[in-house]
């Protein structure tokens, strides 16, 4: 090191002196030689041989070399003996020291944690090198500073598909521990897990409203503690320690009505031989005025017996009969521009059913409700939701490209058949459903005109008052009718076919007919035998 620093000129010969006394007077070394190197020479890589030939120069008086080829020979002839050193088992060739490149402490941390496992004592250390041979000396060096250290090998040795314990040594590790228990052991030290505890109800912090409580028909108040007596009335709010000496003499305190609501633990059942009852009970939390419902053990400790008031009488509430109608108004039926209708709906909606307003004027006959009923509404319109903007096949769309607008309202029952009667006015058409909107009324029916315009509908309708109205669903055309008179209105309809209503229905199998026999043939061949049916398929 001595002759590298001189070499590169960094250390002056002022400054390593005081090195060379301390050697001369260790070893009675010779005068000083950092003038055989002079600085200035040219740039080499044998730095290593300098330094040795320097001091084996200085410890045992060698030869110093000349210049950087004689330097360049001595540091061949170095390799040179130290390879035949090596052949002649003159010199330390240990795996630690040398084949493991200076993984000596790495392997002893990992035989000590393999040995732990079940690796045998004679495999242990061969096993160490094959791991961090197959695995690399970084990852295993990581994994031995892991909080669990055994896991994180195992994983490192199924992505390198290596194995640190064989099958056989497991099967011998498992049959050495059949023995021993399972199971998380305590180590010393540690805490004790508190068992939970659980919350009780504190009667200092409740209040009890006036006339919760009553006896003889008379509201009694909440009192205190100390206020029980002989003469005492009243309900009082305690503990199950508070309450305890009372339970346990069973006697009555007071010739008043009195009463102590005690809240014990939960699981606690009390026992005495005074009359009580379990309870929920309103009570007021003094910290925020928050209401709660509290349960309680009512204890009777007076003459007369004190329970929860009652409310005698329900609540009226005036119910009125209500019912939805489902209105769908088509773009292609629609009179007006469908721009001008989807920037108001419902306003247009009104105007094509005017039964949908209130007129307050006396003797009027207009169109619009005049609640002849005296129903304690102000509007006929109670609720609106469900809006939708559908396209033809009913998929939602921008209200301007629309072809559809939906909506439900809940109205008054007595304006159904209005509604219903007007149906198809405008390119709206109405449905009768349930009050919740889900389902359609049973009592109505449609009766689907095969092939016939609306106009031909209109005609049917208007010279048979047994019509409801009009319906359409897309480009189904049809008349609604009572259920009734589905089977008149069918007849005028659909005369080749069977009218089936709805409901369960059975399934027959007939036969044989002609090849040449049609559905409509089926029907009427039926139809002769007193049987309404309607073919489904012919084969």
């Amino acid at each position: 090191m001595v002759a590298h620093l001189i070499d590169d000129g960094v250390i002056e010969p002022q400054i390593i002196q005081p090195l060379l006394d301390v050697m001369r007077v260790q070893f009675d070394f010779l005068d000083a030689v950092w003038h055989v190197f002079p600085r200035g020479l040219p740039d080499h890589a044998l730095c290593g041989a300098a330094a040795i030939s320097f001091l084996a120069h200085i410890m045992v008086a060698a030869d110093l070399p000349k210049d950087l080829d004689e330097l360049g020979d001595y540091h061949a002839n170095m390799k040179a003996g130290f390879v035949q050193a090596l052949h002649s088992s003159s010199c330390c060739i240990c795996p630690v020291a040398w084949g493991s490149g200076g993984n000596g402490n790495l392997i002893k941390s990992l035989s000590a944690e393999l040995l732990k496992h079940g690796v045998p004592d004679h495999m242990v250390e061969q096993r160490s090198q094959q791991a961090i041979r197959a695995i690399g000396s970084e990852q295993i060096t990581q994994a031995l500073g892991a909080k669990n250290v055994w896991r994180s090998l195992k994983i490192l040795g199924n992505n390198a598909r290596f194995q640190f314990l064989l099958p056989e040594e497991l099967a011998s590790m498992a049959e050495n521990n059949k023995n021993l228990p399972v199971g998380k052991r305590m180590r010393k030290g540690m805490p004790k897990s508190k068992p939970q505890q659980v919350e009780m109800v504190d009667p200092c912090k409740l209040s009890l409203p006036d006339g919760v409580f009553q006896a003889k028909g008379c509201a009694l108040s909440q009192i205190s503690l100390k206020q029980v007596g002989p003469l005492a009335h009243g309900v009082v709010l305690v503990t199950l320690e508070e309450a305890e000496p009372y339970l346990k003499a069973g006697r009555i305190v007071s010739s008043e009505p009195l009463a102590l609501a005690v809240f014990p633990p939960a699981g606690v059942i009390i026992e005495t031989a005074l009359p009580h009852s379990k309870v929920l009970m309103p009570c007021v939390c003094i910290a925020n005025s928050e209401p709660l419902l509290v349960e309680a053990i009512v204890v009777q400790l007076g003459n007369g017996f004190v329970e929860k008031q009652v409310i005698s009488a329900g609540i009226a509430l005036d119910q009125l009969e209500v019912v939805t109608v489902k209105i769908m108004v088509y773009k292609d039926s629609f009179p007006g521009e469908w721009d001008d209708f989807v920037g108001a709906p419902i306003k247009n909606l009104v105007r094509i059913f005017p039964v949908l307003k209130r007129c307050d004027r006396d003797a009027c006959e207009c169109g619009s409700w005049h609640n002849a009923e005296n129903l304690p509404l102000q509007d006929p319109i109670l609720d609106v939701w469900r809006r939708q903007y559908l396209k033809a096949g009913f998929k939602p769309s921008p209200p301007g490209k629309a072809d559809i607008f939906s909506v439900c309202l809940r109205v008054p029952l007595v304006i159904l058949q209005p509604l219903l009667a007007q149906s198809g006015a405008s390119g709206a058409f109405t449905e009768p459903r349930t009050p919740d909107g889900k389902e359609v009324l049973s009592q109505y029916v449609v009766i689907w005109g095969a092939r016939m315009s609306q106009s031909e509908l209109a005609h049917v309708m208007q010279i048979n008052p047994i019509v409801t109205g009009l319906a359409r669903l897309g480009d189904r055309r049809g008349l609604r009718v009572h259920v009734d008179h589905a089977q008149t209105v069918h007849q005028l309809l659909r005369p080749d076919s069977a009218y089936l209503p709805s409901g369960p229905k059975n399934q027959f199998v007939v036969g044989p007919f002609p090849w040449g026999a049609d559905r409509n043939a089926i029907n009427k061949a039926m139809l002769q035998a007193g049987w309404r049916v309607k073919a489904l398929i012919t084969a």
